[in-house]
């Protein structure tokens, strides 16, 4: 079984209104220390027995950095870890590019990028704090001629947003895009929209169900699948990383902040740059009990469209807990359905997936 490797680049060139991962503006006197920490962290990684088939460099916005530091961070993953043809996916934010840096990551091994567009809207980017200062048609063919695995992630649920303007935003997306990510906003405490909260005019949850449905339509009649509950792709494009989270499968991390879990085995970093900047890289390492792993399993494995696989969740773990999982699938029979030996959520239970899946934890 193949695993997936994560890495941290916690750097923006400023941290948007909506944004409430572990990142901050870049400071060219901290990234040469950060770098050098993660290459040590990465050196002396454990784990060398596992394959990887997967790694994704994320943030935070990688590519505001500069892209040699990328060279060096896969460099040392390949000289450290059994990396078999692995997808290398990293983030970027389209201020960011040039066509150096394109081609540096392409020469460092990355082939496959995925862009933080958002939305195409000026009105809809200013509502979400972000002002893009770059032309994405001048930008387009300059992607496309470098890396023909190209990933976008959009948000809707924006303030004021109209179904019609969610539908420009679709239309807006190029031919040769591979993979799109839709995301509806959250408001998440400590963010600068959170603070701007009761003054917003969010859409609501009848319209937010509209926008869905749009997206899901519309991408299907371009031959874009939705596979996850946010994810869409063109088949055989599916991000193969996050195919490991929501499989369950074993991760690594690296960076400040980043998570590691291998068989049960979880390993959190510390978010002090001060501390991972000393080396002391871990804040807390414990082991998952059976039913924080089960739970966590039928969490992630019921965000995809196909469902969670019971015959891998037999295999893992038992066939007593098949039956007990089977029996409060049927208490809640209306939002799921069995084909294939497969359970999933249909469209019912997609749309109320965090409250039917709670239903099911033991």
């Amino acid at each position: 079984m193949s695993s997936g490797i994560y890495i941290h680049i916690p750097f923006c060139s400023r941290k948007c209104d909506y944004c409430d991962f572990f990142s901050f503006k870049a400071s060219s006197s901290y990234v040469d220390k950060y770098i050098d920490a993660l290459l040590d962290e990465i050196n002396s990684g454990k784990h060398q027995a596992l394959s990887f088939d997967s790694i994704y460099i994320g943030g935070g916005t990688p590519s505001c950095i500069d892209a040699s530091y990328i060279n060096r961070i896969l460099s040392r993953l390949y000289a450290r870890y059994n990396l078999n043809s692995p997808e290398i996916t990293i983030e970027l934010n389209p201020e960011t590019i040039t066509c150096e840096k394109l081609q540096i990551y392409k020469e460092s091994g990355v082939n496959r990028i995925s862009l933080g567009v958002q939305s195409f809207a000026s009105k809809n980017l200013e509502a979400l704090g972000r002002h893009r200062m770059v032309d994405l048609n001048s930008l387009w063919p300059v992607i496309f001629s470098i890396f023909t695995n190209v990933s976008i992630d959009l948000m809707y649920g924006i303030p004021k947003q109209t179904l019609q303007n969610l539908r420009e935003d679709l239309r807006s997306i190029p031919e040769n895009i591979k993979h799109v990510s839709c995301y509806c906003l959250s408001i998440e405490p400590g963010t600068q929209l959170y603070k701007k909260s009761c003054n917003l005019n969010l859409p609501n949850d009848d319209l937010l169900l509209s926008m869905q449905e749009t997206i899901i339509n519309f991408l299907g009649i371009k031959d874009i699948y939705r596979y996850e509950i946010s994810n869409y792709a063109r088949p055989s494009f599916e991000s193969r990383h996050n195919l490991h989270y929501w499989q369950y499968d074993n991760y690594l991390g690296f960076g400040a902040g980043a998570v590691s879990t291998i068989s049960g085995e979880r390993m959190e970093n510390t978010k002090s740059m001060l501390k991972y900047l000393s080396r002391n890289y871990v804040e807390s390492a414990y082991s998952l009990s059976e039913n924080e792993q089960i739970n966590e399993y039928v969490m992630l494995a019921l965000r995809l469209i196909k469902g969670l696989d019971l015959s891998a969740f037999q295999r893992r773990f038992s066939k007593e807990k098949v039956n007990e999982l089977l029996q409060r699938i049927s208490d809640n029979n209306k939002f799921f359905y069995l084909k294939d030996n497969f359970a999933a959520l249909n469209s019912q239970g997609l749309n109320l997936s965090n409250t039917i899946v709670s239903n099911l934890f033991l």
